[in-house]
This record gives C-alpha cells, sequence and structure tokens, in this order.
C-alpha cells in the first residue's frame, strides 16, 4: 500500500500539482486522506527520500526538493535506518568488533546499500 501512495505523491510532484519548495501534506493529513495506517504514511514518505523527490526538515516538515536540489545520503536515509544507525552505535560504542561480527555487519550493510539501489524498502 505504501509503495501506490508513493506512486501517487510522485505522480502529483511530477505534474507539479506539487513544485519544488511546497510542503507535502501532514503525516495525520494523508492517513486521513488515504485511511490508512500512519507506518504506511511513514514508509511512503521515506520512499520519496530515497529516490530524491523530498526533504524532511524535524519538525517543519517534507518539501520537493527542485531539480538541481542535492540529497544528502542521510537526508535520504528512512526513519528505520537511522534507528538502525544509533542501535548500532549505541551497541558498539567501546567495543572492538571480532572478525564475525565485522563480517555480519558488512553483509547488514550490502544488504541494506542493495535495497537502497534497488529502490525498494
Amino acid at each position: 500500500m505504501y509503495e501506490q501512495i508513493a506512486a501517487l505523491l510522485s505522480a502529483a510532484i511530477q505534474r507539479r500539482r506539487y513544485v519544488p519548495g511546497d510542503r507535502l501534506p501532514s503525516e495525520a493529513a494523508l492517513v486521513a486522506h488515504f485511511g490508512v495506517a500512519r507506518m504506511t504514511v511513514r514508509h511512503a514518505i521515506e520512499h520519496l527520500l530515497r529516490n530524491g523527490l523530498v526533504r524532511a526538515e524535524h519538525g517543519r516538515g517534507v518539501f520537493v526538493v527542485g531539480q538541481h536540489e542535492s540529497v544528502s545520503p542521510i537526508q535520504a536515509w528512512g526513519t528505520s535506518d537511522v534507528l538502525a544507525v544509533v542501535a548500532l552505535i549505541e551497541h558498539l560504542n567501546g567495543r572492538v568488533l571480532n572478525q564475525d561480527q565485522y563480517a555480519a555487519l558488512q553483509n547488514v550493510y550490502r544488504a541494506a546499500r542493495a535495497r537502497r539501489t534497488c529502490g525498494t524498502a
């Protein structure tokens, strides 16, 4: 369902219903409009973030980016990506990885990178 919502929002951006600098409707407004759970809307927005169509500003909203406006990789991360990194940093704080842990971490990184490259969540 989130992919359908992301596609609808993406199409609205392509049709210029939302132009660069415009703020998308709030999560609450999108939840009410589409009749879905908040997490579904969040996944749709994360999809748009990963594809560089929008940027999120904490406490302000989600804004359509311009053609020449670049979005840093960290800005394109979804909430789940950021939470995973925070959890990993907290877990590793003051620790040294052994070879198996390092290999496992590399596998997680490769899988996350492949998901972003393929455009999947």
